[in-house]
């Protein structure tokens, strides 16, 4: 909005006269017992708004927002991802301004003695005097978890004291919200995202340290890559599987919306099948776009988390993603029927998929949701928790190595044996019988031709590469 600040020539040396500045009656009644001062600048905002030149929208916390085209069209020299950093303004007026910023901040701080943080779980993290630093407090460890969305890696981190492992993610406050930690902290007690610990403010980036989700695994590497395997150990798991997700993310998804939020992310990269003793739960992560039940996009945001659930049912049962929410919307009966003939599933199952779907698609609010999980619940008839461990053999197997990993040591020497088996001798000019047998011939070194101890070297140096113990 602008302010005597942003703009001080237009607001204190431009007068305008009430009754020459075309207000109608009513208009020019309310702002007459404004001061001479304000009654210019609502005449001046009314013409550009009138003119075009300028639009009035709302702020977080529904206040009117003042933008200018103009403001609109030119590149600032001040964004959000340089807040709460050391900044070099480059006109007199940019210095006034970022003065002035900063001093606010400052007293805000004095007077409501704001934290940079808060510490959720201090079994998990231990701060120190009020702090939380690398190095001091935690160190890194080399486990890098993944991307998050607008910041660098997400890796794991040890509390020195505690000595527990927590994910550590960071990302520039330019797109932090304040309703992922708020939606975090109000559904930490349905155990559907993992534990949030700490978050806090350092320079111009957000901190979050939360729960590693252990034997995890997310729908998207699932979709892509493990539907297969559990269709190759057994194809009819597909489906059964296929409802025991529906279901366990339905709920959960239910359950986040019973609590009055939204996700509107749901993508299969922000959806986790955890294991523990053989029991898979639904986990969801990344609240960056969650938005209040009650909001204006409130209702949007339902339909989309419910549109997003079905698609996860159909791209693990027959391989059909859909590409957007609107696709699935507009055209799921073309592409079920199409993927539901090339994977030949009987008319009955058949039936059954599209009453889900046309089911699943008539939910509008909260008290639709129970009849849809009844239906559902009919659907799967089978033993969810035979079918769980079934499943978390084949999804969370772990892999076979040889000698369990020996070290280098062991290994060194197993390869030297073979080295030793292959022949080392070096005898040039002919071949032996068993050599002429193999097809290696001992030829001078002088000739240009490798000999066999300089091949078995060659055959030594690249398992060698290949088992990381030397170059």
């Amino acid at each position: 909005m602008t302010t005597e600040t942003d703009s001080p020539r237009v607001l204190h040396t431009q007068r305008i006269d009430i009754q020459e500045s075309g207000l109608s009656g009513d208009l020019t009644e309310l702002v007459k017992d404004l001061s001479p001062t304000s009654q210019a600048r609502t005449i001046l905002l009314l013409q550009s708004l009138r003119k075009n030149e300028a639009v009035i929208g709302v702020d977080d916390q529904k206040r009117p927002v003042i933008q200018y085209k103009d403001e609109r069209s030119r590149k600032l020299w001040w964004d959000a991802s340089n807040a709460n950093i050391l900044t070099k303004p480059r006109t007199d007026d940019d210095v006034q301004v970022k003065m002035d910023a900063c001093l606010e901040m400052i007293d805000y701080l004095k007077k409501h003695k704001a934290p940079s943080g808060v510490v959720l779980d201090p079994t998990h993290v231990s701060s120190k005097a009020g702090y939380y630093r690398e190095g001091r407090e935690f160190t890194k460890t080399k486990d890098v978890l993944g991307k998050g969305n607008s910041a660098g890696d997400i890796i794991v981190i040890k509390d020195k004291t505690t000595q527990t492992e927590s994910a550590h993610k960071t990302m520039m406050i330019s797109y932090f919200r304040e309703e992922e930690i708020r939606a975090w902290v109000d559904l930490s007690e349905t155990g559907i995202p993992p534990a949030l610990y700490c978050f806090k403010l350092e320079g111009n980036r957000i901190h979050i340290f939360m729960e590693k989700i252990d034997n995890g695994i997310t729908l998207r590497d699932i979709i892509d890559t493990h539907m297969g395997n559990i269709r190759a150990e057994d194809p009819n798991l597909a489906r059964p599987f296929s409802l025991y997700v529906f279901h366990g993310l339905l709920s959960a998804v239910h359950t986040m919306h019973q609590k009055g939020w939204t996700h509107r992310d749901l993508h299969p990269g922000n959806v986790m099948l955890q294991e523990s003793e053989g029991v898979i739960q639904t986990r969801i992560i990344d609240f960056g776009l969650a938005k209040p039940m009650d909001s204006e996009d409130g209702l949007r945001g339902f339909r989309s988390d419910i549109a997003e659930v079905v698609r996860k049912f159909t791209a693990l049962y027959i391989d059909e993603e859909f590409d957007s929410e609107t696709d699935f919307r507009k055209n799921w009966k073309d592409k079920v029927q199409q993927m539901a003939n090339l994977y030949a599933m009987s008319k009955e199952d058949k039936v059954e998929l599209f009453s889900l779907i046309d089911s699943a698609l008539q939910v509008v609010s909260l008290s639709d949701v129970p009849r849809l999980q009844e239906e559902l619940a009919t659907k799967m008839n089978f033993d969810p928790q035979s079918l769980s461990k079934q499943v978390a053999k084949i999804l969370f197997a772990k892999p076979e190595f040889l000698s369990v990993h020996p070290d280098s040591q062991d290994l060194e020497t197993e390869l030297q044996k073979i080295k030793l088996a292959m022949g080392t001798s070096k005898k040039t000019g002919q071949s032996t019988m068993d050599q002429a047998d193999s097809g290696d011939f001992i030829i001078d070194d002088d000739d240009g031709y490798f000999t066999t101890e300089e091949i078995n070297d060659n055959f030594l140096d690249n398992l060698r590469k290949q088992t990381g113990l030397g170059w």
